[in-house]
């Protein structure tokens, strides 16, 4: 059949619909592509920058500043300018011109937060609560409090979120599935699914 025939022939409803999830879905996932970094870069990132800051502050996290380490810290960014976004420039500057305690702990707070994303979205395991309260690995009682309570805000959000999406996709579909031919169905189905898992995972993996 050509595709003047088939303009003609079949349900405008139906064309429409489909070209509706068809677009919906193509957005969804160039917005997914382009909010995540590559995941090559992610482990150059984790296993050249990340990874070695935090391994050389963690004995002192969140401790009296020692210049020494600190030091051992900046070298580490110099020399992974080419990895560093504004934030990490940002605090090196910060750090390297005035090496105080206010802008250690800046630094501190930097490296606690990328450190553990950069665990997050290679799938490696994170620091537990239990061992974070162990090590006094937070700024303040109250930052560490607000921290808890962000997890289990974020946790309730994403939960939210992705059971009111499935309802409505699944009330959408539901409406729609038995208008629609047989090849649509099963396109339709597939766009749904699509867009369902590209969600979820933009929520999860939000920052």
């Amino acid at each position: 059949m050509e595709l003047t025939e088939y303009f003609s022939n079949g349900d405008p409803f139906n064309l429409i619909g489909t070209l509706i999830a068809a677009i919906l879905g193509g957005l969804v996932a160039l917005y997914t592509i382009k909010a995540q970094p590559s995941s090559s870069l992610v482990r150059e990132r984790h296993d050249l920058l990340f990874s070695p800051l935090f391994m050389t502050l963690e004995p002192i996290l969140f401790s009296k500043i020692d210049t020494e380490v600190m030091e051992k810290a900046l070298a580490i960014i110099a020399g992974n300018l080419n990895l560093a976004d504004g934030s990490t420039l940002d605090v090196y500057r910060t750090c390297r011109s005035h090496p105080t305690q206010n802008s250690f702990m800046e630094l501190c707070t930097y490296v606690n937060k990328n450190y553990d994303r950069s665990c997050r979205r290679l799938g490696l395991k994170r620091r537990n609560l239990e061992y974070r309260i162990a090590h006094r690995q937070y700024a303040s009682k109250l930052s560490f409090i607000l921290y808890v309570l962000a997890l289990v805000l974020r946790f309730v959000i994403v939960a939210f979120v992705s059971i009111i999406s499935i309802l409505v996709l699944s009330a959408l579909a539901t409406a729609a599935y038995d208008e629609l031919a047989a090849p649509q169905q099963v396109t339709a189905l597939a766009l749904i699914a699509f867009l369902l898992l590209n969600i979820t995972r933009l929520i999860s993996n939000s920052d």
